[in-house]
């Protein structure tokens, strides 16, 4: 009766670590391609309202529209780790393209238009 029973034991243990999936597991391949999204929280302290872009290794997107004076907050889906740029169009058809940024899934970026367009920062 006991290798019977040892044997069961073994089979139960095997057939249930086989049955996790890795859905759940932040440590496998599957989990870490999956895309999330990244935040944009912009102040506009100009008084021109500003059409941004964002460029990244997977093309361009265009965000919208943020008031003079005004504050948005974007919403990106977002895979892995790249660079991020924003161009910030004035209506006065003055524009600018911010710096790189290393930006991961989960991110809030910040992004401040400021009077004098070149003194823009986005930050983390």
């Amino acid at each position: 009766m006991r290798p019977t029973l040892g044997l069961a034991a073994i089979l139960l243990l095997v057939g249930c670590a086989s049955g996790q999936g890795n859905e759940d597991n932040p440590f496998s391949d599957e989990f870490t391609t999956r895309g999330g999204q990244i935040e944009l929280v912009v102040s506009n302290v100009n008084f021109q309202d500003a059409t941004l872009t964002a460029f990244h290794q997977a093309g361009r997107q265009r965000l919208g529209v943020v008031d003079g004076k005004g504050s948005r907050r974007f919403t990106m889906d977002w895979e892995g780790t790249r660079d991020l740029q924003i161009q910030i169009d004035l209506l006065s058809s003055v524009s600018y393209l911010t710096p790189p940024l290393s930006v991961s899934i989960g991110d809030v970026l910040r992004l401040q238009i400021e009077t004098v367009l070149s003194q823009s920062q986005l930050i983390r």
